[in-house]
């Protein structure tokens, strides 16, 4: 017993989140703050530089959790979770009040996520690891180091321009957050071509630009020569990571005839579907908490819900 008090007496436990969180009595009590070394509660990034600063020759074991709301999941992916990036080798978990289980395989991280009760247990049978605060390093980020902007292409037919507007407002500009500068959307007056430029010149410039092309694929693009084009020309250019594929309610995947887009395609009627935008573009929405994207997400499929009663 007293081999396992002098173990947890040496163990510093660093929760990241709202103060509100932390200051509610049913959290309180599921931090035993008695058992270890310290409990440290931050919200910001800065405040944490302080404590590393403090503490970082110290001979001190280090763990790092970051609170997830269940209702809400924010806190993961939270602009806090990359800012630790800047410290090399920092291992991060997340923590949640209850149900670890279903909300580590909502954020995708089963094996990384705990109940305040947990980490207890956790520690005790050393599958929950802490580590040496001097393993962990701060990176300096260079001021001057190069940022690729990205900037995405949108192809669509004009036909298509309600859906597509929608989609853009309610998941690509709400959800994600990514300013309109870095978009090209003809059919939308705050992203289309500035007026005056002469159109296949502003349209190539655009194709030789971009970092992520979007297509929405129905039958009206099928139909469509430029839309075709373009797509041939992103298709050539980019990796087909960088290639997002939409594929309209009026289309069956097998029908779309010129790629095999059965498992990278994105349904926009189907949630689940819609969801792999953010999870498998998270590095590109990266400034985004998945709560955010969620409601973005919502608003689009009430449009679609709505559009179905007349046309799309």
């Amino acid at each position: 017993m007293n081999g396992t008090i002098d173990y947890l007496k040496k163990i510093t436990v660093v929760f990241f989140g709202e103060k509100s969180y932390f200051e509610s009595e049913e959290i309180q009590k599921m931090i035993p703050e008695e058992l270890f070394e310290k409990v440290e509660t931050f919200q910001t990034i800065d405040d944490f530089d302080v404590f590393y600063e403090k503490n970082q020759n110290a001979n001190l074991l280090l763990i790092v959790f970051i609170h997830v709301e269940a209702a809400t999941l924010a806190g993961y992916n939270s602009k806090i979770q990359l800012e630790l990036k800047k410290y090399k080798n920092l291992v991060i978990r997340w923590v949640t009040r209850t149900n670890s289980d279903i909300i580590g395989k909502k954020i995708h991280q089963p094996r990384n996520t705990y109940t305040y009760r947990e980490i207890y247990d956790g520690l005790m049978d050393r599958t929950l690891v802490p580590q040496k605060i001097s393993d962990i390093k701060s990176i300096e980020r260079k001021r001057n180091q190069k940022h690729i902007v990205p900037f995405i292409f949108f192809s669509h037919s004009s036909k298509d321009e309600k859906v597509v507007n929608a989609f853009f407002k309610h998941i690509l500009r709400l959800g994600h957050g990514i300013p309109k500068r870095d978009f090209l959307i003809t059919s939308n007056n705050s992203t289309s071509l500035i007026t005056g430029t002469n159109i296949p010149n502003g349209l190539r410039r655009a194709l030789q630009k971009m970092t992520i092309f979007i297509q929405y694929v129905s039958k009206n693009y099928k139909e469509s020569e430029v839309c075709l084009n373009e797509m041939g020309a992103a298709w050539i250019k980019l990796s087909k990571r960088n290639i997002i594929v939409l594929k309209a309610p009026d289309i069956k995947f097998n029908e779309i005839g010129f790629l095999n887009l059965t498992n990278i395609g994105i349904d926009i009627t189907n949630r689940k579907s819609l969801e792999k935008l953010f999870i498998d573009h998270k590095e590109l929405f990266k400034n985004v908490d998945i709560s955010d994207f969620n409601e973005g997400v919502s608003s689009f499929l009430r449009y679609i819900n709505k559009a179905k009663k007349g046309s799309l």
